[in-house]
């Protein structure tokens, strides 16, 4: 009998572990250009600060997430609204005098340039996140994990390097490292090849469909990833994922996360931009991990 609770308790700690403390949920609205985000506190203290960050991993810059941001609202566990005051440009201060459970919902414009890039973007059969741009955060809650659910048009497919949990479900150990994953969503053409026995997958993004051979490009990309991992001895991930939007909006070039880089230019120049990496060891991403 002892050792039975002892796998209960075991099993019970286990399931508790893989449920995160900041759930998100995303709806995908592309006749409006827009994300509308359901961030759920399963836990709330009487006072919550919800923000939009500054800038983004990668790119040290300040950005307007806040300016593309509408309709913010929280709700208590039966839906009715909790007091809201803006205290920040970037911020809101949420009222939870009984501390229960908040449910915070709002919308974000995806029209960021090209296929999206810095911020957020969305067509009738294309969608990307950069993560501050969409998700918002619990101050002094950076640390707690985080889980994000998709509801996506029928066939739209979704690429990230993020831990999956399920279909359409995501899941990360703390804010920093959510927001530092893409989500690149639609329709899109997904390769998958091995360096040293870590798995990569490179997402071809266009509209409409890439005007290249992306299994020959795919090839060389794989080309140059192997003097990479060996000069490195390895790697710290098990999954790097290459995002290559063939669009050039107002910025081109790469921003690199520690699983993976988003990389955007002008498709005429692919051919030219894949054999001037042969000439470097190091490839997109890999430098910064």
């Amino acid at each position: 009998m002892k050792k039975f609770f002892t796998c209960v308790l075991l099993v019970t700690s286990f399931v508790a572990s893989i449920f995160a403390d900041v759930d998100y949920k995303v709806r995908v609205i592309p006749a409006s250009k827009t994300f509308a985000v359901s961030m759920q506190l399963s836990s709330a203290k009487a006072t919550e600060v919800i923000r939009i960050p500054a800038w983004c991993p990668g790119f040290y810059f300040l950005l307007d997430y806040e300016k593309r941001l509408s309709d913010f609202v929280a709700l208590d566990p039966k839906g009715q609204r909790l007091a809201v005051r803006k205290v920040v440009s970037r911020g809101f201060l949420v009222e939870n005098p009984n501390q229960t459970p908040i449910t915070v919902n709002y919308r974000m414009l995806g029209n960021d340039t090209g296929l999206g890039f810095f911020r957020t973007h969305i067509r009738s059969s294309i969608a990307f996140i950069n993560g501050p741009g969409l998700f918002m955060f619990a101050e002094d809650r950076l640390d707690e994990k985080c889980s994000v659910e998709f509801q996506l048009p029928d066939s739209w497919d979704i690429a990230t390097p993020m831990t999956a949990v399920g279909k359409g479900k995501f899941v990360a150990d703390g804010y920093d490292e959510f927001v530092d994953h893409p989500f690149q969503l639609g329709k899109f053409i997904r390769r998958n090849f091995e360096v040293e026995k870590i798995r990569f997958e490179v997402i071809w993004v266009a509209d409409p469909a890439p005007a290249c051979n992306v299994d020959v490009e795919t090839e060389r990309l794989k080309k140059t990833s192997i003097p990479a991992i060996k000069l490195f001895g390895g790697a710290p991930f098990k999954k790097y994922t290459y995002f290559v939007h063939l669009e050039v909006g107002d910025f081109n070039g790469g921003l690199e996360h520690p699983h993976g880089t988003l990389n955007r230019f002008d498709p005429k120049f692919l051919v030219r931009l894949i054999i001037d990496l042969h000439k470097e060891p190091l490839i997109f991403g890999l430098v910064r991990v």
